[in-house]
């Protein structure tokens, strides 16, 4: 759920993904708990395959955003786009 979310976002112009919309989202479009989201999301970031970066957001302010390691994902059979 939440490799499909941010695959579809990072496709998108100026769109900024980070930790709090993240769950926020996947929570809301697949109907599961906020809370199973982020047991789920900070087990991918304690695992390395995300990893938060900070950003300049458009409004000048700094943002710690999302950033998957595609390659080492699809690789460990963790998740894949087809």
């Amino acid at each position: 759920m939440i490799f499909v979310s941010l695959y579809r976002l990072r496709a998108k112009p100026r769109t900024l993904i980070t930790y709090w919309k993240t769950i926020k989202s996947v929570a809301e479009y697949n109907n599961v708990p906020k809370e199973r989201v982020k047991l789920a999301l900070d087990n991918l970031l304690r695992q390395k395959y995300i990893q938060e970066s900070e950003q300049v957001g458009y409004n000048g302010k700094i943002v710690d955003v999302l950033i998957v390691d595609w390659d080492r994902v699809q690789k460990d059979g963790i998740w894949s786009k087809n």
